[in-house]
């Protein structure tokens, strides 16, 4: 995808991510007609600035694992959605997390799920995710793994 596509993609995952997200993986107790709570966000380059000064945060890419190999954020420790309740007490609930998806979606919902059902303190998603940063920042830290480091 070009970087003038990419663009388009991102402000539109950036307009879809600000309309209310309901029900979900994490939660499917919650009914689908409930409007969530909105999560703090932050663009692609207030991250990168935060990781380029070794700001103190975990930066938290829940996408499985095929999103995950084609590309992530350097720094970023890969905890995917599905498996993230198994680990939540590896976590620390009081430090700083950035939570980062394809398009921002999910992660307001593990981003909730961290703040409102487990009590972390200071939790923010990337808005528009990986398709926003891509759009706003190319392949500024973007790791893509070779197909030995690979998997299976």
């Amino acid at each position: 995808m070009g970087a003038a596509a990419a663009r388009l993609v991102a402000q539109e995952v950036k307009e879809r991510r600000h309309r209310p997200v309901v029900g979900g993986e994490l939660d499917p107790d919650l009914p689908d007609d409930i409007e969530r709570e909105k999560t703090p966000t932050m663009e692609p380059a207030e991250v990168l600035t935060l990781l380029e000064n070794g700001a103190s945060v975990l930066l938290l890419d829940c996408r499985d694992a095929v999103e995950w190999e084609a590309g992530y954020i350097e720094g970023a420790t890969h905890l995917p959605m599905s498996t993230l309740p198994e680990h939540i007490k590896g976590l620390d609930p009081n430090g700083r997390v950035i939570v980062v998806c394809l398009n921002g979606v999910e992660s307001a919902e593990v981003a909730e799920y961290l703040s409102v059902h487990n009590g972390f303190t200071d939790v923010t998603v990337l808005d528009g995710g990986m398709v926003a940063w891509y759009a706003d920042l190319g392949q500024e830290r973007i790791h893509v793994l070779r197909a030995e480091e690979r998997t299976l």
